[in-house]
């Protein structure tokens, strides 16, 4: 009797023990500390490294305006209130691993406390690590909690924080109420700038954003100051400052670009643009409101930027102006001289290396773009060869323009607009490299002409550009169509198999493409490759693939380049190709790189002499083929978009290796000619560029 008596007694006091004020109660935690060799629930999740930082932010008299935080408070909400939020705004999840509807946090120093109610402890005790102590609560407000927790943690003088915007007003007169008490002292702060904000990476609030914060490239450009030795720069790249920020906006017509300066100190940003631009999600992304630390943008109107440059520049001893580079023009001339003569540095802008060396998920989204264009541009191939039968002649190149852009329209969500005006050229306009159809010059398409469709578009996570040209009336096939147009790809495939050491410069990988039209006297006026950004701008410096240019760069694991060819016969006929790669290293070896198609467009199977490609050339482009059926055809049938489907497949069929012999051996003598062709060349090429 008296040993039943004491268990209950021991219960008692334990749930006693356990139990706080307002009915909270602390959840027991289950292997706590882990055990050897025993596993630990397999969605607990360890947030110690965040919590390290967070703790260094609330120390960061920058990033709170004021003097250190003791405490933090961290609640569940969204600026609405809604319990259920954005991905973006589970800040909540973020800092302590809990996953459900009902919780707030607090972190100290060295202790770190959850709230939640009945029906989310278990969850919580599963998805916390050992590091949280947990309370059950029995309302689902846990404010006089949280505030009678505060004060008894804190001593007088202590302060605590939170973001206001999160926080309901009633949830917060609740805590400060709580904490009211004549015995201490101790402050309810509201904290503007959201301290979880400023170490969540953007990449996994918002998965279609860049990989790296704008805080994380403002500090690497601040760097490449810091190594240039000066003390600002002038940013008027309309892309340079889209990359650096994050940010996208719809100014210019093909380019997803706001029109602004930037102005980039060792501890300030200034953002020179209209206001009324700036929506409530960009104004928090930005941190422009009451924010003063070197992570905050300083946002002004547009034109004040000339005042404030001679201004600031006054306590400045050296200021990087931008120069021109290839594909950027650097600063005007007016924002030149408002900067004081010795005062003047002149370089290329160091965002623009920093911007063409792209990460992992760069790459990734720029991948998807050239499915999602591949799939449309596969649509309304099929649909334009149908549709050209039909309209028997009533189809023109401005048409065919427009057709492009609303075929994306209606058939990819994730379209953000054309990336260059379309170049839709047929007959004799085929042979402008760069036409684009006007009422003076538009022309109805012929399928017994020749037809060079290249355009481009701006997806979410990537930018694309492709250029195929077409015969659509395999009748009116020519012997000189069939030489060139063969020739014209030999060269891009060349180039886009090519493995190279990786000191060779952009101007001699030029060289590659050109030699099978070397070969019989012909040339195109333009570079054989260009950068390529990534929601940006289809023309990316710094590379320019362009042997008469002489451009020394070299290129680098993670670039993205998109390599054409062409050829075009005056006032005759033009043939225009690409395809978009991405600079690998070749076989993991780091002194030679090569590239990876990102391409996924069949070429015009009617306008190629198959005895003249090589074996390592048909066998290139039979793997690029078999990736088009496996990605692109696979998804059309899923689709059940049939004559997509068979176009594609009708395109893309393996093309036999075993030819006749004397194929074999002409492709051999061929191919032996090209690289003596070549190996002469590169030593023309190397000679000149020494004397």
């Amino acid at each position: 009797m008296l040993e039943a008596k004491g268990r209950i007694l021991i219960t008692i006091l334990s749930i006693v023990l356990c139990q706080g004020e307002n009915g909270s109660e602390e959840v027991r935690r289950k292997l706590c500390p882990p055990m050897p060799n025993v596993k630990s629930p397999v969605n607990r999740q360890d947030t110690s490294s965040r919590i390290k930082k967070l703790r260094e932010t609330m120390h960061d008299v920058r990033s709170v305006q004021g003097p250190a935080l003791d405490a933090y408070i961290i609640s569940r909400y969204d600026e609405h209130m809604n319990e259920y939020v954005a991905d973006r705004d589970k800040r909540l999840e973020f800092i302590s691993g809990f996953t459900g509807g009902r919780g707030m946090a607090v972190v100290t120093k060295n202790k770190l406390i959850f709230w939640t109610d009945e029906v989310y402890s278990t969850q919580a005790e599963n998805e916390l690590s050992c590091n949280w102590t947990i309370y059950k609560t029995s309302s689902n407000s846990p404010g006089a909690v949280v505030g009678e927790w505060l004060v008894r943690e804190l001593q007088s003088g202590m302060r605590a924080g939170a973001d206001p915007k999160l926080v309901p007003n009633t949830e917060w007169e609740v805590i400060a109420r709580t904490m009211t008490v004549p015995s201490k002292s101790i402050l309810l702060l509201p904290i503007v700038n959201n301290l979880i904000d400023f170490i969540w990476p953007d990449e996994e609030r918002a998965p279609e954003s860049a990989s790296k914060t704008w805080r994380e490239k403002l500090n690497l450009t601040r760097e490449h100051l810091k190594m240039l030795d000066v003390d600002a720069i002038v940013i008027t790249s309309l892309s340079e400052i889209a990359w650096l920020l994050n940010i996208r906006g719809f100014d210019l017509p093909y380019g997803p670009f706001l029109k602004a300066y930037v102005i980039v100190t060792k501890d300030q940003l200034h953002l020179y643009t209209a206001a009324d631009k700036l929506d409530a999600t960009l104004h928090s992304h930005l941190y422009t409101n009451s924010c003063v630390s070197a992570y905050c943008t300083r946002l002004h109107e547009y034109d004040s930027i000339w005042n404030d440059l001679r201004k600031l520049s006054q306590h400045w001893k050296r200021v990087l102006l931008p120069s021109m580079s290839h594909f950027s023009a650097g600063v005007s001339r007016q924002i030149f001289t408002s900067v004081a003569l010795e005062k003047r540095k002149a370089l290329p802008s160091p965002i623009i290396t920093l911007m063409a060396e792209k990460n992992e998920k760069e790459r990734i989204g720029m991948r998807n773009a050239y499915i999602h264009d591949a799939i449309t541009l596969s649509n309304f191939s099929a649909y334009l060869e149908i549709e050209l039968e039909r309209t028997a002649g009533s189809l023109d190149e401005m048409a065919l323009a427009n057709l492009t852009y609303q075929t994306r329209v209606d058939n990819v969500p994730m379209f953000r607009g054309l990336s260059y005006p379309p170049v839709i050229a047929t007959g004799s306009n085929t042979a402008i490299p760069m036409y684009v159809p006007t009422n003076a010059t538009n022309k109805v398409i012929e399928g017994s002409n020749l037809l060079i469709i290249d355009s481009g578009a701006h997806y979410l996570g990537g930018t694309t550009s492709s250029a195929r040209t077409f015969l659509l009336e395999a009748t009116a096939v020519t012997d000189d169509y069939v030489n060139i147009y063969t020739r014209v790809l030999s060269g891009l495939i060349n180039l886009a198999r090519f493995s190279f050491p990786a000191h060779l410069t952009t101007s001699q990988l030029d060289i590659i493409a050109r030699t099978e039209l070397w070969e019989i006297g012909l040339d195109y006026p333009h570079g054989s490759g260009h950068g390529i950004g990534v929601f940006s701008n289809v023309y990316e410096s710094p590379v320019d693939m362009y042997y008469k240019n002489g451009q020394n760069t070299t290129l680098k694991v993670g670039y993205l380049i998109l390599l054409e060819s062409g050829y075009y016969k005056e006032d005759q006929y033009g043939i225009r190709l690409s395809c978009t790669v991405e600079v690998v290293y070749t076989n993991n070896s780091s002194g030679y790189l090569s590239f990876q198609p990102l391409s996924l467009l069949p070429f015009e199977h009617v306008l190629i002499n198959y005895t003249m490609l090589s074996i390592q050339q048909k066998i290139w482009l039979n793997e690029y083929n078999a990736r088009i059926r496996e990605i692109i055809g696979e998804d059309l049938k899923n689709r059940r978009e049939n004559n997509a489907f068979n176009w594609v497949f009708d395109r893309t069929k393996e093309i036999p290796l075993d030819n006749e012999e004397e194929e074999n051996s002409s492709s051999v003598l061929r191919a032996g000619s090209s690289l003596q062709f070549f190996i002469f060349v590169m030593f023309i090429f190397r000679f000149v560029a020494t004397v």
